[in-house]
């Protein structure tokens, strides 16, 4: 007699199979079938187990709203320091224009010098 789990299973295995055939013939062997649904529940494991953490931090009240201004900035920052950009402190002496939201670049850089006036 089988179990609830072992139905679950089967169950989710009839149904990875059937949208697995819904998309068009399959050229998989029973086998590789299994292999291959057994990696879409290790997969799926993962997304429900990983954010358990934040979850439960967001329960307990341990949370914050989302500055993202605060976020950008540090992308900008990260930016410039692989790019090798100067600092936004105006240290280059030319006028400077934005290709890329928030990423502010030297004109001559970016090939237009005729900006500068």
């Amino acid at each position: 007699m089988a179990t609830d789990a072992s139905q679950n299973q089967i169950e989710a295995f009839y149904q990875f199979l059937g949208k697995r055939l819904e998309s068009g013939p399959s050229d998989l062997s029973p086998e590789d079938s299994v292999r291959e649904f057994r990696l879409y529940q290790e997969e799926l494991d993962r997304f429900i187990r990983e954010p358990q953490p934040a979850v439960e931090q967001s329960k307990a009240g341990n949370t914050q709203p989302l500055d993202v201004d605060a976020i950008m900035e540090r992308v900008n920052v990260a930016q410039r320091v692989r790019n090798s950009i100067a600092p936004m402190s105006g240290a280059l002496p030319c006028m400077r224009v934005s290709l890329t939201p928030g990423i502010t670049t030297p004109a001559s850089i970016a090939g237009l010098s005729w900006l500068r006036r």
